[in-house]
């Protein structure tokens, strides 16, 4: 069973502490049928967009039950961006191309899934597996479905 992929981004600043100015960070949430992922990215003034990492510590990057998933899904969602938002306040980031061996960006970003092991075993797919689109969030952040167009 597979479905379509929503994103919604949002932008996020900092407040200026004692040794670093205002730092802004944009986050795409992407919704698939058995996952929500976030990926950030620093915009710099130098460099541009530079993508950076939540520290593993304050990071989230969960496999569940196919239960557990599907039955709090919206819950998940809302725990994985309070997770990002508590770890981009506290400073817990870290440019990625500061990493000696980047091999993949996605291995970076904190997610919330349904276990791959127990999707490969899960037939008939689980009955409770329904998409988010997202578009019960907020209207100011828009929700695209992933054509790889930016805000």
């Amino acid at each position: 069973m597979t479905g379509s992929t929503y994103r919604k981004t949002f932008q996020f600043q900092t407040s200026p502490g004692l040794n670093a100015g205002v730092r802004t960070f944009t986050v795409a949430i992407t919704s698939t049928l058995h996952e929500y992922r976030a990926r950030v990215t620093e915009m710099t003034s130098r460099e541009g967009p530079v993508p950076v990492m939540i520290s593993h510590a304050a990071g989230h990057r969960n496999d569940l039950s196919p239960p557990a998933f599907h039955r709090m899904r919206r819950h998940h969602r809302g725990e994985l961006y309070g997770t990002v938002l508590a770890a981009l306040r506290n400073g817990h980031v870290e440019r990625i191309d500061r990493q000696p061996h980047v091999p993949n960006i996605a291995v970076f970003d904190c997610f919330i899934r349904v276990s791959p092991e127990q999707l490969e075993i899960m037939h008939p797919p689980f009955g409770d597996a329904v998409e988010d689109d997202m578009s019960d969030w907020p209207g100011a952040l828009k929700v695209f479905p992933e054509t790889g167009e930016s805000e």
